[in-house]
């Protein structure tokens, strides 16, 4: 009996050790914001995005291109890193080449962007 709860307080010890090492993770300075950056998304409401002016993804700048919806700075910077090692875009659906543009983002985009 006494082999049985020794075991049971080392599995519940190693259960608490893994959830603080998990909570430490995942809310110590940076590591949640790190996390957080593949799921990068600037929410625009629908009004802010139809008002959205047609930017050519071939010239623009990082500032220019995270006014697009859901379109930050990260995105933006790799947008410009794409068109830089490719030569620019042939045509707006290649911006789905990007790290991070879906289907999903570049539907909602793609009234807002142009290749030239």
């Amino acid at each position: 009996m006494e082999n049985n709860k020794t075991v049971i307080f080392y599995i519940s010890a190693a259960g608490c050790v893994f959830l603080l090492f998990f909570l430490w993770y995942f809310t110590s300075e940076g590591r949640y914001e790190d996390y957080n950056t593949e799921r990068e998304a600037v929410l625009y409401s629908a009004e802010e995005a139809e008002a959205a002016e047609v930017i050519n993804i071939n010239t623009a700048g990082s500032e220019e291109l995270s006014s697009l919806p859901y379109i930050g700075e990260k995105i933006a910077e790799r947008i410009i890193a794409y068109r830089e090692e490719n030569g620019g875009f042939a045509s707006p659906e290649e911006i789905m080449n990007v790290k991070g543009i879906g289907e999903n983002i570049y539907n909602d985009i793609k009234d807002n962007i142009t290749v030239g």
